[in-house]
């Protein structure tokens, strides 16, 4: 079975530390990782994906997301440069940001891989547009408290927290989350 892999991150308020590109790489140790959440019951993908953990922890990601809060340009070019990037203004951007597909949004719901995403800096964003809309991943940042909250068999809400100013008990963080066949399959909060 083949697995993706999606980096999300949030807040990183002008700064993108070498620690926190190196994690994005999948430069990181197990004892970086402190929550780690499986969304499939079906054992012979969980059995599938822990037998090449190893390799998939340490790819590039197929996917990075960023909640916003960026900072500056630079930040979003240095993570192009390792994978594609979706993003969203936060409070604190005072420009929209240039990626491959464009300028950066107030709110994002696309497509990857057959896993519908919401992206909003604020949570209390995550709901705009169609009430009926499928959504598998809410992402947002702003808070800086990471966590992930399964929601139904295939929809969590996430947050990977603050890349810089993790807050509330948690630490910097980033979030891996990892898909296949258009299933979310497990997600893990990483400190940076």
């Amino acid at each position: 079975m083949n697995f993706s892999k999606i980096i999300l991150i949030s807040d990183t308020h002008m700064r993108l530390g070498e620690n926190v590109q190196k994690a994005i790489c999948g430069d990181y140790s197990d004892d970086q990782i402190y929550e780690r959440q499986f969304f499939t019951k079906d054992e012979g993908i969980v059995n599938d994906f822990l037998s090449q953990k190893d390799n998939l922890d340490h790819q590039k990601p197929n996917l990075i997301i960023h909640g916003g809060d960026v900072g500056y340009q630079e930040i979003i070019d240095i993570l192009e440069s390792i994978a594609p990037v979706k993003v969203v203004n936060g409070n604190c951007d005072f420009q929209s940001f240039r990626t491959i597909e464009g300028k950066s949004k107030d709110y994002e719901y696309f497509d990857f891989e057959g896993i519908k995403i919401s992206l909003a800096h604020s949570p209390y964003d995550l709901d705009f547009g169609d009430d009926d809309r499928e959504v598998n991943m809410h992402v947002h940042g702003h808070t800086h408290e990471s966590y992930i909250t399964q929601i139904g068999e295939n929809e969590i809400k996430i947050c990977p927290g603050s890349a810089t100013m993790g807050r509330y008990g948690t630490p910097n963080s980033i979030a891996c989350v990892y898909i296949a066949n258009k299933k979310l399959i497990s997600a893990e909060l990483i400190k940076v």
